[in-house]
């Protein structure tokens, strides 16, 4: 099992950081525009994730534990939001194999890790607020470098064309919609038993 979970984590590790660095080479390697997609910042982190459980020897598992369900419920948040709003929209501009590695590949191996190799901790469910910083941060960052810049993106969050009005409503469904993932996340992973090994 030791070697799976080693074999498991490196794999998806590999895949995604290759995908990840092409897309930025594609991009001109435009770092803060490359940033500005929650798709590359919630791959970042899961590859990152999958990074450390792979070489890592001594686990500090409760650290790793809400990591892990973090980086599973941005992920989920990122395809859910990927495929309901974005996917049908012309010229995006991204290869198909990375396309499919970032929205279908690596969140269906993160999904699937957090009940494959279960949790040694339990996460308590108030860690679904701690876990929507980062998000919200990111938020926070997409807006006000969109009112300086113009640039969004995404079109949802596009206040020069939506107005501030429907894009705080938007984000305000948004961020109910990430806290009932993280919710479900814990929820769910407690159906899992506690691997004591």
């Amino acid at each position: 099992m030791r070697v799976f979970f080693k074999f498991y984590h490196l794999f998806f590790a590999i895949l995604t950081t290759i995908a990840l660095v092409v897309h930025l080479g594609d991009s001109n390697f435009q770092i803060i525009d490359f940033l500005s997609y929650f798709t590359n910042l919630s791959n970042i982190f899961s590859a990152g994730i999958f990074w450390y459980l792979a070489l890592r020897k001594i686990f500090n598992y409760k650290f790793t534990d809400s990591l892990r369900g973090a980086s599973t419920s941005y992920i989920i948040i990122n395809t859910i939001g990927y495929w309901l709003l974005i996917a049908n929209l012309p010229d995006q501009h991204i290869r198909s194999w990375i396309n499919l590695t970032l929205h279908a590949i690596m969140p269906l191996a993160v999904t699937a890790e957090w009940f494959i190799f279960p949790r040694t901790n339990k996460v308590a469910l108030g860690e679904a607020i701690k876990w929507l910083i980062f998000p919200l941060g990111y938020l926070a960052f997409v807006l006000i470098r969109g009112g300086l810049s113009g640039i969004y993106p995404y079109y949802f969050l596009n206040s020069a064309t939506l107005g501030y009005g429907q894009v705080l409503i938007n984000s305000f469904g948004l961020t109910a919609g990430g806290l009932m993932v993280a919710g479900i996340v814990i929820f769910l992973g407690d159906r899992v038993k506690f691997n004591q090994d």
